[in-house]
């Protein structure tokens, strides 16, 4: 598990962050079912930051990215697009949206 998201290390700071905390928890041993869940939903996000960082071959692709990793890995509020104030390129998102590069 952690083999595989280390893949996407040095790619972006806020998924290098999250990665270190989701690796310290998964030392911690028996955990109730309600951290459980936020265990694996940490996993999950992980996992689509690592395969988003991944398919970042254009400039479209590279700023879905890391608007993904800037909103849903940074710890703050921001788990929908739009809802966060962090820095983004719209630009490249939307004609993404259009061409698909």
């Amino acid at each position: 598990m952690l083999d595989e998201l280390s893949a996407a290390l040095g790619k972006h700071g806020h998924f290098d962050a999250a990665f270190e905390r989701f690796a310290a928890e998964t030392g911690a041993g028996t955990v109730s079912e309600n951290h459980g869940r936020r265990f694996v939903q940490s996993f999950v996000t992980l996992m689509q930051a690592k395969l988003l960082l991944a398919a970042a071959a254009g400039p479209g692709s590279r700023a879905v990215a890391e608007g993904f990793c800037a909103t849903r890995l940074s710890g703050g509020w921001g788990a929908v697009f739009g809802a966060s104030d962090a820095p983004m390129d719209h630009g490249a998102i939307l004609a993404r949206a259009w061409n698909q590069d």
